[in-house]
């Protein structure tokens, strides 16, 4: 289970995410990772309630975290593959930054904590500014 969750997140990341340079897919193609994923982060869950050792339970637990990462940054771009307004991708954003710090002491996601949210509207093309400064 755990490998074709990996091979999920591998396929799935830089072909519907937010990867620098890569196209904006169709609103229903993402929508579709984005219900796939919830079923990844509910398998997940439960083996964790059957994990015999701690550090599986621990293991399940941070790819949790990079599912839900993934399932964060699918939404935003479905926001924005369904032309909604500026403001609900941004409230999305500011909600993904938001769980980024509130899990960064879980050896998963590093963060500078200087000027996080600005960096993330970058990312996601709500400024004029270009990704790479």
């Amino acid at each position: 289970m755990v490998k074709s969750i990996y091979a999920s997140f591998e396929n799935t990341s830089p072909v519907y995410g937010s990867t620098p340079f890569s196209q904006l897919k169709s609103a229903a193609a993402i929508e579709k990772q984005i219900v796939r994923f919830d079923s990844e982060i509910k398998a997940l869950q439960t083996a964790i309630q059957s994990a015999k050792r701690s550090l599986e339970a621990i293991n399940f637990s941070r790819l949790i975290l990079m599912c839900e990462y993934l399932k964060m940054d699918l939404k935003i771009q479905h926001l924005k593959a369904s032309n909604a307004p500026r403001e609900k991708v941004l409230e999305e954003i500011k909600t993904l930054v938001s769980f980024l710090q509130n899990n960064l002491n879980k050896s998963v996601f590093l963060l500078t904590g200087d000027n996080d949210l600005p960096r993330f509207t970058k990312k996601y093309e709500l400024t004029n500014q270009p990704l790479i400064d």
